[in-house]
């Protein structure tokens, strides 16, 4: 019974880490390098993965794995261009780190993102994004860092965002939001910075609503 039951754990392991293989090549599907840039992504082969890291592509670039699974995705400040599909992500089910910054990604956040509960750190700040933010995203229960400034995000910012218990810092500056700031505000009750600059808010803004160790542009 012992036996049957680390066969079928290593059955899910492999199985899984497929799955994220699977996810990172559905991805790269959507990207373009500029060629003066580099071509970071040569090494997102599929020929490219060690057995070692429980087939966890570690040695490409911008990925790191725990455990054989991708844990992080980095890929900031290399000129991307393309459509970056979210859904994809939905099959990286240990993903904690998904920070893409400062390159040309195009789309919108797409709902399912709400399914990957294991995110910490989301930051697709200065990119082409645009849409709103998704309802589900306060599904996001792990959710610590949440950048998406510099986009062409536009809508209102829900007031369930107030409800993710471990959200730290929020930047949503360069936007087009609106609503009213105070109301916003008022949610953030764990929040310690947070960037609201640059947007259409409109109403009061009460400095009264921040503790002794809240960081605040607006």
């Amino acid at each position: 019974m012992q036996f049957l039951t680390l066969v079928f754990l290593f059955l899910v392991h492999i199985v899984s880490g497929n799955l994220d293989l699977d996810a990172l090549l559905e991805l790269k599907k959507g990207f373009k390098e500029e060629p003066l840039r580099g071509n970071y992504l040569s090494s997102w082969n599929i020929n490219n993965v060690e057995s070692n890291n429980g087939g966890c592509p570690k040695s490409w670039y911008g990925i790191d794995c725990e455990g054989g699974h991708v844990t992080s995705i980095v890929l900031r400040n290399l000129g991307l261009v393309g459509s970056f599909n979210f859904l994809a992500l939905v099959g990286i089910g240990m993903i904690q780190n998904l920070s893409i910054s400062n390159n040309q990604f195009t789309g919108i956040i797409s709902p399912n993102i709400g399914s990957i509960g294991s995110l910490r750190f989301l930051d697709l700040s200065a990119n082409s994004f645009h849409g709103s933010i998704p309802n589900s995203l306060i599904k996001m229960e792990n959710l610590a860092l949440l950048n998406l400034s510099s986009n062409s995000f536009r809508g209102t910012v829900a007031v369930e965002v107030g409800e993710l218990e471990q959200l730290r810092y929020l930047d949503l500056r360069c936007n087009r939001f609106y609503g009213n700031i105070a109301g916003v505000l008022m949610q953030l009750q764990k929040v310690v910075y947070v960037d609201l600059s640059s947007n259409l808010f409109s109403g009061y803004l009460d400095l009264g609503l921040a503790d002794a160790s809240f960081v605040s542009t607006v």
